[in-house]
């Protein structure tokens, strides 16, 4: 008689621990939507993207996601959906106990800003992914325009990984991320410029003359020299004496004085 009871009392608590999970988390799934909590951490730095466009897009016209049942809500297919958008660089989507639907969206964060030949406005990031321009935001990032005349497939893919390494945009994204990596450059240069023959100018952020880059080869030799330039020789002589610095020829700097 002991043992009947014994294997009964047993039978109850495995049916227990089986079923009342089960009616658990089945009671939650049916939960109403009832709040969305939407992160975006870098907002101080991008603001490409807005708490209010993230509820566009994951909320279908005829789809409102408040007040379905949490359990019918498809978490992946909200990542793919902001995926989607070229500002946003990582999506998470998840679900807690008590009817809440959690979004974490990572923005880009652009180098440089590309204006070209056509007067086409767009940024590039670190990693080379594209971001159309904004009306309602604009980063201060360093600027890159002239003579750039892009290749078709990277404003379809909008990624410039696929394209050579020698052309402009590669190269210009390439200078973007080095004076973007130090606080020195980023404080000095505000533009590059890409001259009728293909070259590179910088424009400073302080004083009116032309540092004439010249070709992409060697660029961070060529910033070594400019930094000592800066540090022994234009902030003791003055800012304006000068009309250009051209850093196009090996082992030297030639500086052209202002005649006026």
């Amino acid at each position: 008689m002991k043992r009947i009871l014994k294997i009964f009392v047993w039978v109850i608590i495995i049916a227990y621990i089986v079923v009342v999970p089960g009616f658990v988390v089945d009671r939650s799934g049916k939960t109403p939507c009832n709040s969305i909590d939407i992160s975006l951490p870098d907002s101080l730095t991008s603001r490409f993207v807005t708490q209010d466009d993230i509820l566009n897009i994951i909320n279908k016209p005829d789809n409102q996601l408040l007040g379905y049942p949490i359990g019918t809500l498809d978490t992946r297919e909200i990542e793919i959906r902001l995926a989607l958008h070229p500002a946003l660089k990582k999506v998470e989507a998840y679900k807690t106990i008590g009817g809440k639907l959690h979004i974490e969206a990572i923005q880009r964060v652009p180098v440089v800003r590309i204006i070209n030949n056509k007067g086409m406005s767009y940024y590039i990031d670190a990693e080379g992914a594209i971001v159309p321009f904004s009306e309602k935001f604009t980063p201060r990032v360093l600027i890159a325009s002239g003579y750039i005349n892009e290749p078709e497939e990277i404003m379809q893919e909008l990624m410039i990984k696929n394209i050579d390494s020698d052309n402009i945009i590669k190269q210009v994204h390439k200078l973007g991320c080095f004076i973007s990596s130090h606080d020195f450059w980023k404080a000095q240069i505000e533009q590059i410029y890409i001259n009728k023959k293909g070259e590179l100018e910088l424009v400073p952020r302080v004083g009116a003359y032309r540092i004439i880059f010249g070709g992409f080869d060697g660029y961070q030799e060529k910033f070594r020299k400019l930094y000592a330039l800066f540090e022994k020789g234009l902030n003791k002589v003055g800012w304006n004496k000068y009309e250009a610095i051209n850093l196009k020829f090996d082992g030297q700097i030639v500086c052209t004085k202002r005649t006026n």
